[in-house]
C-alpha cells in the first residue's frame, strides 16, 4: 500500500465521483479506478458501491475515511513538524552556564532573542561550573555550553589543565578577560583607577568554593604570599552570584573575572590588578561533527548577538 493509494481514496470519498476526483488530482479517470480497485483488493474489502452515474461509500469505507482524515491529518503535522526542525526553527537544546555567564550580555542577549524570535525552540539551561560543562558537552549531555577558560602559562600550575583541554570542541570565542578585583562602590580604594593585591591586605576576601576561574584558596595564597601577605578570608560562598551579592552590600571585596564588556551591579566596583596577567577567555563550546540544525540556529543567535554586543546594541539589564 503506498501513500497514493491513500490520497486517491480520500479524493474519491470526497467526490462521490471517480471523475471528479481525478480533476481534483489532475490525473486520469482511469488512474483514479484503477488505485481505488487496487486498494480494495489489498484490504479484502469493498469500500465503494459503483452506481451509474456517482459513487458511494459503503460502512467500511465510511470508517476507512474517518480514521485515514485523522492518519493524514498526523501525517501533515509530522511533515510540518520535521521540516521545521531540519530548518531549525523548532526542537530542544540544553545549554550549560555558569552564574558568572549572567553578567555576560552576549549570554542574556543570545537566550532573550532566542526565545524571542524562534518561539518554538524550547531551551532547556543548566548552571553548572566550566569544568563540569566541558565534560557534558563531550559526553552529549549538553549541547553547547558557555565556559570561561583560563588560558596561558602564568596561571599557578594545576588550574588551566583541570579545565581538561577543550582542543577536541569546536568552539566561538565570545570575550578575553582577566582577573580584577571586586569591592563595595564606597570602599576607600573604590576612586583609584587600578589596585596592587598587596593594597588589599587589610581587607576581608569573599572566595567561591571550588571556583573556575579566579585562583583556588591555596593558589590565593601563594599569589598573596609572594606580596608579603596572608589573605584574610571572611566568606566562603558556592557561586559567583552569591559572591557579588555579598561585595555589593559591604560584607568583603573579591577577585573576579572581568572584561570590557561584562556588566556588574552599579553598587559594586571593579578595578584591575596592577601585575596580575591571568587572562580568562569567555567561550561557546560544541561537540565537533554534532551540529543539529537547532544548535546550528543558536550558535548563529550568537554569532548575531556578539556583533550587536560589540556595536553596542546588544546590552540586555544587569545581575542585580
Amino acid at each position: 500500500m503506498e501513500l497514493r493509494h491513500l490520497r486517491y481514496f480520500l479524493a474519491a470519498a470526497e467526490e462521490l465521483h471517480f471523475g471528479r476526483a481525478a480533476e481534483t488530482l489532475c490525473v486520469t479517470r482511469p488512474a483514479v479506478s484503477q488505485t481505488v480497485s487496487d486498494l480494495e483488493t489489498e484490504l479484502g474489502v469493498k469500500l465503494f458501491f459503483r452506481h451509474a452515474q456517482k459513487i458511494t461509500l459503503t460502512s467500511a469505507g465510511e470508517a476507512f475515511q474517518r480514521d485515514l482524515r485523522i492518519l493524514m491529518s498526523d501525517l501533515g503535522r509530522a511533515v510540518e513538524t520535521t521540516r521545521r526542525i531540519g530548518s531549525g526553527k523548532t526542537g530542544n537544546i540544553n545549554v550549560g552556564y555558569g552564574s558568572l555567564s549572567l553578567l555576560h550580555p552576549a549570554f542574556r542577549a543570545t537566550v532573550k532573542g532566542v526565545r524571542r524570535q524562534y518561539s518554538e525552540i524550547d531551551i532547556s539551561l543548566h548552571e553548572m561550573p566550566s569544568s563540569r560543562q566541558i565534560p557534558a558537552v563531550r559526553a552529549g549531555r549538553l549541547d553547547a555550553g558557555f565556559v570561561y577558560v583560563p588560558e596561558g602559562s602564568a596561571w599557578p600550575p594545576g588550574t588551566v589543565s583541570d579545565f581538561m583541554a577543550i582542543d577536541d570542541l569546536d568552539s566561538l570565542e565570545l570575550d578575553l578577560g582577566g582577573l580584577a578585583v571586586a569591592m563595595p562602590s564606597d570602599h576607600p580604594l573604590a576612586a583609584q583607577a587600578a589596585v596592587r593585591l598587596q593594597d588589599l591586605a587589610n581587607d576581608g576576601l569573599i572566595v567561591v568554593q571550588r571556583s573556575n576561574v579566579t585562583p583556588r584558596l591555596t593558589q590565593l595564597e601563594t599569589m598573596c604570599l609572594a606580596e608579603g601577605f596572608s589573605p584574610r578570608v571572611i566568606q566562603e560562598v558556592g557561586n559567583i552570584a552569591t559572591q557579588v551579592n555579598l561585595i555589593s552590600v559591604g560584607m568583603g571585596i573579591g577577585i573576579v573575572v572581568n572584561s570590557p564588556r561584562m556588566s556588574y551591579p552599579d553598587s559594586v566596583r571593579i578595578l584591575p590588578l596592577i601585575g596580575v596577567d591571568l587572562p580568562v577567555r569567555f567561550t561557546l563550546i560544541w561537540r565537533r561533527g554534532a551540529i543539529e540544525p537547532t544548535l546550528a540556529t543558536f550558535i548563529e543567535q550568537v554569532k548575531d548577538t556578539l556583533d550587536d554586543v560589540e556595536s553596542g546594541q546588544g546590552t540586555v539589564g544587569v545581575m542585580s
